[in-house]
């Protein structure tokens, strides 16, 4: 930072750039990274003061022209101060948005759990009603074969006991029916027991 400052020809107000720089640590949501800015900042300005107070006194010595204003112990604890209070704000804020993040993940994530456990729920109760309907459909048709089988059996041996044409010609017509009839359970009947797994 003093480096950044004597490149800036002595304008000293360029220090101030280290609070942009803890402003923009918020971002990480980690107050602990504003420890060692702080810390920084600190030795910075007690060097400071300590070079201009203590080590350059003597006005035929070396001099240091950070500044011309008198840099004595009040106005460095007042630079600490101030300095601290921005750091901890700036600390506090990164703390506070990690925990917000933290909540509102956590409570993302218990709502689509809560939807997944309904999910599967409602998946589950689809299969039961499917496997019913599919166990229905199957006993259905395995009751309706037995008794349209009888109805063919029994036109087939009226056939046979006849000499009636026009008779004939109505059990034929009960014939095609009834085997429609039974093609159909045979279709739904196959269907129901491939359902069935």
């Amino acid at each position: 930072m003093a480096q950044y400052i004597y490149q800036m020809h002595g304008l000293f107000e360029m220090h101030f750039t280290v609070f942009i720089a803890s402003t923009i640590l918020i971002i990480y949501q980690n107050w602990k990274l504003q420890i060692p800015l702080t810390l920084l900042v600190v030795v910075h300005h007690a060097g400071l003061a300590y070079m201009q107070n203590f080590v350059y006194q003597d006005p035929k010595g070396l001099q240091v022209y950070f500044s011309q204003v008198n840099f004595d112990i009040e106005t460095l604890i007042i630079h600490v101060i101030l300095a601290a209070v921005v750091f901890f704000m700036n600390g506090y804020w990164a703390y506070y948005f990690k925990e917000h993040s933290q909540n509102h993940i956590s409570k993302i994530s218990d709502e689509y759990e809560l939807e997944n456990i309904k999910l599967a729920s409602a998946k589950y109760s689809s299969q039961s009603a499917t496997k019913e309907y599919n166990d229905f459909i199957h006993r259905t048709t395995l009751d309706l074969k037995s008794p349209v089988s009888s109805v063919l059996k029994l036109i087939d041996v009226s056939k046979g006991h006849t000499d009636n044409d026009k008779l004939l010609s109505y059990l034929e017509m009960m014939r095609e029916s009834a085997k429609k009839i039974d093609d159909l359970v045979n279709d739904i009947h196959i269907k129901s027991t491939n359902s069935r797994g």
